[in-house]
């Protein structure tokens, strides 16, 4: 095998394990929005101290942003791993 076929299967390799590690992130991420979904309906239209709601809404923005920011790496290292396969 060439030097260039073993980097061209190397970079395959990495590409597959870049798509098995991204897929094994993908449910759980998935599992949390569904989750703070759910969060967030429960708390709409309860009475209660409205500092307390506001605090609440917060930090549901907060994770409402994480998890854009690990959806994004995620999409990124989908892009990388093809590149990576068709290089």
């Amino acid at each position: 095998m060439s030097e260039k076929q073993g980097a061209g299967t190397a970079g395959q390799d990495m590409g597959t394990a870049m798509r098995m590690l991204v897929h094994d992130l993908r449910g759980p991420l998935n599992s949390m929005v569904l989750n703070l979904d759910l969060l967030r309906t429960s708390l709409e239209g309860k009475d209660g101290d409205e500092e307390l709601k506001a605090k609440r809404q917060r930090y549901i923005a907060s994770l409402e942003r994480e998890i854009g920011r690990l959806d994004e790496v995620l999409k990124a290292a989908v892009d990388a791993a093809t590149k990576a396969g068709t290089s």
